[in-house]
């Protein structure tokens, strides 16, 4: 939550692979904070974290071999982009960053591959 709106969300599937971005996820998302002038924490995420999940599934999606193991998934919907990485048909991770348009991909929307190398399609790079 940031200024009182869902900045984004993460999904790491084990406990190892959290450990090795928690790092870039609190600096990314204090960093989101301070670029909006935000000086207090929001009083109920619940709702709007709620909200935004439940404009997943109307997302549309292509999947990609992934650069490393895996398929790669992208992810545009109403107010939100995303990424996920399956392996052995198993999620592994997943991040979905809000947009402020109706989706796409909006010029900030390259952090979802910064956090996670493996998560670019072959010949978009790595953000």
């Amino acid at each position: 939550m940031v200024d009182g709106k869902v900045a984004g969300l993460a999904v790491v599937s084990r406990p190892e692979g959290y450990a090795d971005v928690h790092a870039k996820l609190v600096r990314s998302y204090a960093l989101e904070a301070l670029l909006r002038g935000t000086t207090e924490a929001p009083a109920e995420a619940q709702p709007a974290l709620q909200a935004f999940l439940e404009r997943l599934p109307e997302s549309t999606s292509e999947t990609f071999p992934a650069v490393g193991a895996g398929q790669d998934l992208r992810m545009v919907g109403k107010g939100m982009v995303g990424s996920a990485l399956a392996v052995d048909g198993r999620p592994a991770h997943m991040a979905l960053f809000a947009s402020e348009g109706g989706g796409g991909e909006e010029p900030w929307a390259g952090r979802a591959r910064g956090l996670f190398r493996h998560d670019a399609p072959p010949g978009r790079g790595t953000g």
